[in-house]
């Protein structure tokens, strides 16, 4: 990913992950909880366009969590950080 957004920020609900893909194919998505916890991992398929996908966050815990974007060879990584406030 070039650039990633994660929309609203904080949260009290789900957020919308917002990415920039500079090259199609698969794509790892991870949200990590502040004690370095995967608690949630999806594969996405980018078409080399503007990714944009509701991440199920609404059961989460008020806290600071990571947004992992990455491609399976891992030489594009972006993390973005959020806040999930119940």
């Amino acid at each position: 990913a070039s650039y990633s957004e994660i929309i609203p920020n904080p949260s009290s609900g789900d957020v919308v992950l917002k990415a920039s893909v500079s090259t199609p194919g698969e794509m790892q998505i991870e949200i990590i909880d502040c004690f370095g916890r995967t608690l949630w991992k999806h594969t996405h398929h980018a078409d080399g366009t503007e990714m944009t996908m509701t991440l199920p966050t609404h059961s989460f815990t008020s806290g600071l969590y990571r947004c992992v974007v990455s491609t399976p060879s891992l030489k594009h990584i972006q993390t973005t950080s959020f806040v999930i406030i119940q």
